[in-house]
């Protein structure tokens, strides 16, 4: 889920995937499914817009009647065009964006700092690793990918 292509794949076969894996838990398929959307709904939690682009889409609707029903919910008539581009390629990598931080902050709580993976959810964050944490997320989120990089690099070294 780390490529905006894969999300995208995903995404248009959204409903195959989930009608093959329904009731299925020890698949695979289902296993993935159920991440992408815990994934999805978390990166599309402050885009309403482009999740109801998406519950849209995953229900067959056209683009053309996407249009009406974005203009008569939002009030905003996009072309079908930028409605394609949307689900597309950026719907894609605001999903793909959210699961790379994800598995950055596992991996800094798994491998960097120790957590044993039982009692993740038990841990909680030290007073300082909660500030860092709220400072990043109030950093413009083009700058969040720089920022990201640098702690890719320096956790590789």
């Amino acid at each position: 889920m780390l490529d905006p292509a894969v999300c995208s794949a995903i995404l248009c076969n959204y409903s195959r995937l989930k009608q093959d894996s329904w009731g299925n838990f020890e698949s695979d398929t289902w296993y993935l499914i159920y991440d992408f959307e815990n994934v999805c709904d978390r990166a599309l939690k402050d885009y309403p817009l482009y999740m109801r682009i998406v519950e849209y889409k995953i229900d067959g609707m056209q683009n053309i009647d996407i249009q009406e029903a974005l203009q008569m919910e939002f009030g905003i008539k996009h072309s079908l065009e930028y409605i394609s581009s949307l689900w597309r390629n950026k719907i894609p990598k605001i999903i793909a964006s959210q699961a790379e931080d994800e598995e950055l902050y596992w991996h800094y709580l798994i491998e960097e700092k120790g957590i044993d993976r039982d009692s993740l959810n038990e841990q909680e964050l030290t007073e300082g690793e909660e500030l860092l944490l709220e400072l990043f997320r109030q950093i413009p989120e083009d700058a969040q990918k720089m920022y990201l990089e640098v702690l890719r690099a320096s956790l590789k070294k």
